[in-house]
């Protein structure tokens, strides 16, 4: 488990920074879905913006997904002009990385678990 000290090498402030104005991003996807929509469709929102990340990285695109940008749905529905009939479930902000900014630096990241601390095949 990641202390909080720990996280982002010491520079969380910096990222919640950034976050706030989401990385500077020129475009920002907001992802909705239906609110007549069964609880299983958010699992169909996930793989859709999976893919659309997928997609933007394979055309040299970086993207940010981000919570904490719909923690105010009222106000994303306002500015983005998103029906009161969607639940606004993520939003990914989208452009080209900035090499020069320290938030990008790549001694920022994480440390991760590891992949074999998480991941279990039952047979």
């Amino acid at each position: 488990m990641l202390r909080r000290h720990t996280f982002f090498r010491n520079k969380l402030n910096l990222f919640n920074e950034a976050n706030k104005e989401m990385f500077n991003a020129p475009a920002i996807a907001f992802l909705t879905i239906p609110k007549i929509s069964p609880a299983w469709s958010v699992f169909d929102l996930g793989i859709f913006a999976q893919s659309l990340k997928l997609s933007a990285i394979n055309n040299g695109i970086s993207v940010m997904p981000a919570h904490s940008s719909v923690s105010y749905p009222d106000l994303v529905r306002k500015y983005a002009g998103i029906s009161e009939n969607e639940m606004v479930g993520m939003a990914i902000a989208l452009g080209y990385r900035d090499n020069g900014a320290e938030v990008n630096d790549p001694k920022f990241y994480p440390d991760r678990v590891p992949f074999e601390k998480i991941y279990k095949l039952s047979k």
